[in-house]
């Protein structure tokens, strides 16, 4: 008996050990020495009941004692009450059936105690791991790596597709970057990849670690991996991981550092087609930091793009492209205006415009100039020279010098044409002109700039009205027309506008040219109003006509 006992406790068979125990006469395997042999620095439950089933005698029926037990377990009752009635069944008790619910309740901590006890032989704990598969594989793998028994850690957290814990042994305690690398070529999860390229990148593997975070498909740790990238000078790479970000977030960093990484490699075909597309990279900036960093050729691209002629005007310099520099126009353009000599300066300008390939740069400071100091020169210069201006900044210059005419040319030339009408109207003493008007309010967006223009015609130029209705007619609301007129008391005034329209036979439109053929006692013109256009308030009509 005690041969086979031991047999069976090598073997690691702890259940049959039990079991042989309890049935061997009282002395033998029924002793303390024999208890303590399953007692690993903690023990269980379980053995807690083996050992007092070897110390009892029977008292009442045993056959519910499981069924009890397992009822106080699931309860969580303390131990010490358990013991107290195990204690009085005693030894008929059945062993096996009481093992059985406390193993099936107690393996996942006697599988961690297990580890605890068994660190010093390795083979015997993956054993366990191998064999066993009814416990709790994240608390006994954290039991593992507290236990300092990592391979087994990772081992349990393999076992359980517990993927990041796993990868995250192999990172943080065994310190294998390249058994992680492995791990996760066979897991292919995006967690595992992600934790990979964190590692690497701390590790100072930049390269590898861009891959990883590709593999990843993992946006997240941008800035430190541009960061890490230029330190390592591997723009290549960080081409690569950049492109695969600003697909998923948009994020002016990133497209601004694609740029630059792009003036990098010499790319800069790319550059250009990436400035075209839809970004958020602040261009300003990325330009003076290509600028910073002596990448002329790119900067020149940028500077160009955005019409910052200043900058692009010393970037050209520094290039020896000293032709398309313009001498640092905006620069010089101030020295000369600082010490008032304005003849000089524009006789400097006028002169550049005769140069081969004369930049825009020079044509629309020229226009400044004249804005400024001869206004009798602006507009024949705006005339001429309309395509090769920097509008917006000319715009901005006559609106602060008070060009009104100039302005409204300008907006057209810009299909401003709600900017050109509304100065028209709010500045008409310098600015309007009755066929340039005509020619702008119909190409409006704003409707309600149909009827300012009406308003505007009946105050300064009444015996036009009828002209410019005459355009509008196919976009003004007859009715409310109409009612303006009314209400200002010059009906009369449009009506050839009405006369025109009433084809249209609108109600308004009838009735105020029967009340003015009644005025006018014109009743023939009544007669083929009344005949041809029906819509009108007949009754009304008929009362005006009996008092008249």
């Amino acid at each position: 008996v005690v041969q086979r006992f031991q047999e069976l406790f090598s073997q690691t068979k702890y259940k049959e050990a039990a079991e042989l125990a309890a049935e061997s006469p009282q002395g033998i395997l029924r002793t303390p020495e024999t208890v303590a042999k399953f007692q690993v620095g903690y023990t269980p439950d379980y053995l807690f009941l083996l050992q007092t089933i070897l110390r009892s005698d029977p008292q009442v029926n045993p056959g519910n004692a499981p069924l009890v037990v397992g009822q106080l377990l699931d309860d969580e009752c303390p131990e010490d009450f358990i013991k107290g009635l195990i204690l009085s069944v005693r030894s008929l008790l059945p062993v096996e059936p009481l093992v059985a619910e406390c193993e099936k309740r107690y393996e996942p901590v006697t599988l961690a105690h297990t580890i605890f006890g068994t660190s010093s032989d390795p083979p015997r704990v993956m054993d366990y791991i191998n064999r066993l598969d009814n416990f709790d594989g994240p608390a006994v793998g954290e039991v593992a790596v507290e236990a300092q028994l990592y391979e087994e850690a990772f081992a349990i957290f393999k076992k359980f597709n517990l993927n990041v814990q796993a990868v995250n042994v192999l990172l943080d305690n065994i310190q294998s970057v390249e058994r992680a690398v492995e791990f996760a070529f066979r897991v292919e999860e995006d967690a595992v990849w992600s934790q990979v390229a964190k590692a690497q990148l701390r590790a100072g593997l930049v390269s590898d670690a861009i891959e990883s975070f590709i593999r990843a498909d993992d946006e997240t740790q941008f800035l430190d991996v541009i960061r890490a990238a230029e330190d390592a000078n591997v723009y290549h790479d960080l081409v690569k991981y950049l492109l695969m970000v600003r697909q998923k977030i948009k994020e002016p960093k990133v497209d601004g550092e694609l740029i630059f990484a792009y003036a990098k490699i010499d790319r800069l075909g790319e550059i250009e087609e990436f400035i075209l597309m839809p970004n958020v990279a602040n261009l300003q900036n990325v330009g003076d930091r290509l600028f910073d960093d002596a990448l002329y050729e790119a900067a020149k691209i940028i500077f160009a793009f955005i019409s910052n002629w200043a900058k692009l005007a010393c970037t050209l310099v520094k290039l020896k492209q000293f032709q398309g520099a313009v001498d640092d126009l905006e620069e010089v353009s101030e020295y000369y205006q600082n010490r008032g000599c304005f003849n000089e300066l524009i006789s400097l300008m006028e002169s550049g415009l005769g140069l081969e390939r004369a930049h825009m740069g020079i044509f629309t400071e020229l226009g400044v100039l004249y804005a400024r100091y001869r206004p009798e020169k602006l507009m024949e210069h705006i005339k001429l020279f309309s395509t090769r201006l920097n509008i917006p900044k000319l715009i901005r210059v006559c609106d602060e010098q008070q060009h009104w005419k100039e302005l409204t040319y300008l907006y057209i030339q810009y299909d401003e044409f709600d900017n050109a009408a509304t100065t028209i109207m709010n500045h008409s003493p310098d600015a309007w002109d009755h066929m340039q008007f005509k020619d702008v309010v119909v190409k409006v967006a704003n409707v309600e700039l149909y009827y300012k223009a009406v308003h505007f015609y009946l105050q300064e130029h009444p015996d036009l009205i009828n002209d410019v209705l005459h355009v509008l007619a196919l976009r003004v609301d007859h009715t409310r027309v109409v009612d303006i007129m009314r209400k200002a008391g010059h009906l009369h005034l449009v009506k050839p506008y009405m006369v025109a329209v009433q084809s249209n036979n609108v109600a308004a439109v009838n009735e105020a040219l029967n009340e003015i053929y009644v005025e006018e006692e014109d009743y023939d013109r009544l007669r083929e109003s009344v005949d041809l256009h029906d819509n009108f308030d007949q009754i009304g009509l008929a009362q005006r006509v009996k008092l008249s």
